[in-house]
């Protein structure tokens, strides 16, 4: 007996309902609603500005290994233009009769994505699926988060899973299992912070869109963080926004109280346990404020321009290698403010800070 969804074959982990073997493994994750259909799209990509040669190549090199029904990571790094480099794959599978899903680990990044699909892909259906969010679960593109994957199983001939090294999907091997089964061919990794993926095809891109360099942190030790705090933020906040992102909620709670005396309304505290989050980061990509305090939960998928970072306490275990590289990625992603600040401000040293700046120099050659 196997499970169809994540794949389960112990038999201890089954148990009868109504006449049916149901898996325990992955019993919280439902079963799947949504049955496989082909049909022939005629779509077509709509952009108003040409592709890097860079990215042209990957584009190509990626078609090519998706014909021929092959895996591939996508290593690129952040602001190197993934989206567009799934283009032209995409319209093929659609003209094959395929269908396509787009797998996302954070709703608020399905949303961003599927409204730029829809501007980016003319006579293309595309839905978006999370919690909350479940009403049309078909088109010939669906982008949905990690935990809808259940839905889906044997559904899609072309899967691309983003942010493969991100929560909920890394280390959890039964969603890992079941996003596999929800793919008949080939299945498209992308990662800044992830280079290899057994039996994976791997092609790399150590180049932004816009051509410059990612920024290299500044680390900065020092036994009173607020004090140093403040006087950074005299120096960065002739910028449109400044991130400051911190690893806890208690401490994030802490250090909003601390700067709303200076900066009063301009400041504001956004994480993943606050119910108006979804209203925030919309105010906050109108830059409704001047000082964001943020957990990780800005750690990927937004983008703004003439943004400058501070990492809070970046000795803190939750800032590890994968996610400081992250939170640099956010800054310098636009063409027109393509440079900025990202500042390590810690109490003490920590190797971790020599591995993240040099991964980027590296990148950076």
């Amino acid at each position: 007996m196997k499970c169809r969804i994540c794949g389960n074959q112990d038999s201890n982990l089954f148990f009868e309902k109504d006449g049916d073997k149901v898996c325990r493994v992955c019993l919280k994750y439902k079963y799947p609603i949504v049955e496989k259909e082909n049909k022939a799209i005629r779509g077509y990509v709509n952009l108003n500005y040409q592709l890097t040669k860079e990215q042209e190549e990957i584009s190509m090199k990626l078609l090519d290994l998706v014909k021929i029904g092959k895996s591939v990571l996508i290593n690129a790094v952040c602001g190197a233009g993934k989206t567009e480099i799934m283009y032209r794959s995409i319209i093929w599978a659609l003209d094959c009769g395929k269908r396509v899903g787009v797998a996302i680990p954070r709703k608020d990044v399905v949303e961003e994505l599927y409204q730029r699909m829809r501007n980016d892909l003319s006579d293309v259906s595309i839905v978006r699926v999370y919690g909350g969010k479940t009403t049309d679960l078909e088109a010939d593109v669906v982008i949905f988060t990690t935990h809808q994957a259940y839905r889906y199983v044997s559904c899609f001939d072309l899967l691309f899973v983003d942010e493969v090294d991100a929560f909920p999907f890394y280390g959890n091997e039964v969603l890992r299992s079941i996003l596999k089964s929800c793919c008949l061919g080939s299945i498209v990794y992308m990662s800044a912070t992830i280079n290899k993926i057994d039996n994976v095809s791997v092609l790399t891109l150590n180049k932004r869109y816009h051509g410059f360099p990612i920024p290299i942190p500044k680390v900065i030790i020092s036994f009173c963080l607020r004090k140093r705090l403040l006087s950074l933020l005299v120096q960065l906040l002739s910028s449109k926004i400044v991130i400051i992102y911190v690893g806890s909620i208690k401490e994030g709670l802490d250090l909003f109280s601390f700067l709303k005396k200076f900066y009063g309304e301009n400041v504001i505290f956004i994480n993943s346990k606050d119910n108006k989050r979804n209203t925030i980061v919309k105010q906050i990509k109108k830059y409704h404020f001047k000082v964001v305090i943020s957990t990780t939960i800005l750690e990927r998928g937004i983008t703004l321009k003439d943004v400058q970072i501070v990492v809070y306490g970046a000795n803190n275990d939750v800032f590890d290698v994968s996610t400081l590289i992250q939170i640099v990625g956010r800054v310098g992603r636009k063409a027109d403010y393509p440079d900025g600040k990202v500042y390590f401000l810690s109490n003490s040293r920590c190797s971790k800070f020599k591995k993240v700046i040099k991964i980027i120099q590296n990148a950076n050659k």
